[in-house]
């Protein structure tokens, strides 16, 4: 079983979630967090006053994939994501020796 990771803009999770969901990956956490990739910033305007912000709003997605899955789950993802510029995100991908579930204590591989 494999952890993969992914930082992506906030406008692309349903498409993402539903290209996992449709490999048959349920195991799937979207947590908002702020990224910085260099050479790309944004102008904002508050009260009147511009300010440079270079932290952005993205989605990192996590999810559980098993092995037999994994290049299929990664090329999902680079599919839907992909537009070829700065900010489409980056992958990682992580093995996980065990994982347990906790309402049962049952070990799962």
């Amino acid at each position: 079983m494999y952890l993969l990771k992914a930082n992506v803009p906030t406008s692309t999770t349903t498409a993402l979630t539903e290209a996992l969901r449709h490999l048959g990956i349920s195991r799937i956490r979207l947590v908002e967090v702020s990224g910085y990739t260099e050479g790309i910033e944004q102008e904002r305007v508050h009260r009147g006053r511009r300010f440079a912000v270079s932290l952005m709003p993205e989605i990192e997605l996590e999810a559980l994939v098993p092995n037999e899955a994994l290049d299929d789950a990664v090329g999902a993802v680079m599919s839907t994501l992909r537009e070829l510029h700065l900010g489409d995100g980056y992958i990682s991908v992580a093995p996980i020796e065990y994982c347990y579930r906790i309402s049962t204590g049952i070990r799962q591989m």
